[in-house]
């Protein structure tokens, strides 16, 4: 883990020098699966890569997660001086500063996650397509949250089959 954390606070001082960012910034690994990175500016400027992604990420990947977050922090650091937010995420000053750095401004990162043990078969209102949630997913679906389908936005709902395995009796 040493090793990637060299190699990110590397990327992090390049990304730094590009945008102009002076404000040093705490590099973090945590254990999350859902995504490559993210960032905060409060208290301090810190970025957070994942333990269990990061090993999978071809090194482009890795250049281009870094990039990312830390043109975050910069947006993040210029609305913090004007006292307030002017756009999303994603908008219109992040993606410049990720053209500054010679990136694409892409919000997705397509890192081949580990598999994960699945439980049950879930649908929704696209033709054919369907999810398979994770034991932990399925329990809080059991408890009454509802997830959506990322394509058409509807519920998903469990399978017939998945609902007639696990005793399910409101979706028959």
């Amino acid at each position: 883990m040493y090793e990637n954390l060299i190699q990110v606070e590397r990327l992090v001082e390049e990304t730094k020098r590009k945008l102009g960012v002076f404000q040093y910034i705490e590099v973090e690994f945590r254990k999350f699966r859902s995504r490559g990175g993210d960032a905060s500016v409060i208290p301090s400027p810190k970025v957070r890569f994942s333990s269990i992604l990061w090993p999978l990420a071809t090194d482009e990947q890795r250049r281009q997660i870094v990039v990312h977050e830390v043109c975050h922090i910069k947006v993040m650091l210029e609305d913090l001086v004007r006292g307030f937010r002017t756009e999303g995420p994603h908008g219109p000053s992040w993606a410049a500063a990720m053209r500054s750095c010679g990136e694409k401004p892409d919000t997705r990162h397509n890192i081949q996650r580990p598999q994960v043990e699945t439980f049950g078969v879930f649908t929704c209102g696209c033709d054919g397509r369907t999810h398979s949630l994770t034991k932990h997913r399925w329990g809080k679906v059991m408890k009454g949250c509802i997830y959506n389908c990322r394509v058409c936005k509807k519920n998903l709902v469990p399978s017939e089959e998945t609902a007639k395995k696990l005793g399910w009796r409101k979706c028959l």
